[in-house]
């Protein structure tokens, strides 16, 4: 990594960005008050189950109400190990598969778990580029950027509208990794598309055409008018 003559980061070699803690640690706390949430709506389901009353229909000494308060702390010790199993080592797994090299000619992103994905994204295809940070995100000092390309990569991304997301990247990595791109979206629009110079100068000319049309129109009709009067005279 180096700077140009203008001040601006280059990646000559390319530059391997990564999540890193604060993103695991913020993913885990989500995670956890999403579970409380879905447990305590759960025990309170099975608890306004339990009070209710119900006609004995068995002779054992075990209530219809006792019945549904076991079976709903049983579902939600169940739904707590399975979640915290997957915080312990499905989160973690995750966030390594995750990768992002950004180099002079385009942004490399590679995710997946069992099934690796390597998608190679040029930054003359990319149309926007967007910062998000979250209630989360800011609590942590982490966001993720939203990449936004002229392709057809949403299947891949699986991100309704966004084509890539580089995401969990500390809060300077971010801004770094933002300000890079957006100037080489900018170089490259410069170079590719029409300038506003082109653009009046394109339009001068044609004005000039136009104006030169009109002048020849006038000069073949003032022709044809001195053609009549001379034909007039010669039938006099």
């Amino acid at each position: 990594m180096k700077k140009s003559s203008s001040g601006n980061l280059e990646y000559s070699d390319g530059r391997l960005l990564s999540p890193g803690q604060n993103y695991l640690v913020k993913r885990i706390v989500k995670l956890i008050i999403w579970l409380i949430l879905l447990d305590s709506f759960i025990l309170g389901f099975f608890g306004i189950l339990a009070i209710l009353p119900y006609e004995e229909v068995n002779s054992t000494n075990t209530s219809i109400g006792s019945v549904m308060f076991e079976l709903g702390l049983i579902c939600t010790i169940l739904l707590t190990l399975i979640i915290g199993i997957y915080s312990a080592i499905g989160i973690p797994w995750l966030i390594k598969t995750l990768s992002y090299t950004i180099t002079d000619e385009a942004l490399i992103v590679r995710r997946g778990r069992l099934s690796k994905t390597k998608i190679f994204v040029p930054y003359r295809t990319i149309t926007n580029i967007g910062i998000t940070l979250g209630p989360f995100d800011r609590l942590f000092n982490v966001g993720h950027l939203s990449i936004e390309t002229a392709g057809t990569a949403l299947p891949m991304s699986g991100k309704l509208g966004v084509d890539q997301y580089i995401e969990g990247l500390d809060n300077e990595e971010l801004k770094e990794t933002y300000d890079f791109i957006y100037h080489k979206i900018k170089r490259l629009k410069g170079i590719y598309s029409t300038t506003a110079e082109d653009t009046s100068y394109i339009e001068s000319i044609d004005n000039q055409k136009e104006t030169e049309f009109s002048e020849l129109i006038k000069e073949l009709i003032a022709e044809i008018r001195e053609f009549r009067k001379t034909v007039e005279r010669l039938n006099d």
